[in-house]
């Protein structure tokens, strides 16, 4: 199996995003609803607590996929599309570009170094945080659950085994390491790719969009 993407749209308080995998196709909406029925225990629901939907679409070209994206982003206007480009996900991204959505479309690898710098030891030297960016955004993510603010996500057995699926360890440096998909699958657990596409979804911060409607008065200001 493939990795998914991932959709995130942001609209008022509605918060969700695009990330992209190889051949199978998976928008993931997050953010807030009204009239979803995952809700935390406290009742009150912040901007971005909500993985709402899931859909997946396989055996997609990359112009059928770009396609597909392309329309999408016109439809629901979201603030940011992460892509996946350790794949495919490389030509979506290329073509989305050169199709304008600039603005909105990121790549991100996840093998690549964390966007965060690593945190320093007594001694000024790197040690801790995550290994590369997919560890960075699995850690992003579980401390998104974690947030006493609240989090729903879909009753999906899959989803939920998919974020309890890779152990982790350490290197070195103190740097925290996923398990792989590979050694996953040799001990018989399957590909988290549900997970991965939630994760992506914290590849880095996207600010909510808020219309500034404030008319601005100058003071009348007399020249002599």
């Amino acid at each position: 199996m493939l990795s998914p993407i991932v959709y995130l749209f942001q609209r008022s308080d509605i918060i969700s995003i695009f990330s992209l995998g190889n051949g199978l196709l998976m928008p993931m909406l997050r953010g807030t609803r009204k009239n979803s029925q995952q809700r935390p225990s406290s009742g009150k629901m912040s901007p971005g607590r909500l993985v709402e939907k899931i859909e997946a679409r396989a055996k997609l070209d990359t112009m059928a996929a770009a396609g597909w994206l392309k329309q999408v982003i016109d439809k629901d206007k979201p603030a940011r599309a992460f892509i996946d480009v350790g794949g495919v996900g490389a030509g979506i991204y290329d073509r989305l570009r050169e199709m304008g959505f600039g603005e909105i479309v990121r790549a991100v690898n996840f093998g690549s170094a964390p966007l965060e710098p690593p945190p320093l030891d007594e001694h000024g030297n790197p040690s801790g945080g995550p290994l590369n960016r997919r560890a960075e955004m699995w850690m992003n993510s579980r401390a998104w659950l974690e947030d006493e603010a609240g989090a729903a996500i879909p009753d999906r057995d899959s989803l939920q085994a998919d974020a309890c699926g890779p152990t982790y360890t350490y290197d070195s440096n103190s740097r925290l390491k996923l398990e792989s998909k590979d050694h996953m699958r040799a001990r018989g657990v399957r590909s988290p790719d549900e997970w991965d596409a939630v994760a992506l979804t914290f590849a880095e911060p996207v600010a909510g969009r808020v219309g500034f409607r404030r008319r601005i008065v100058y003071p009348r200001v007399g020249v002599a």
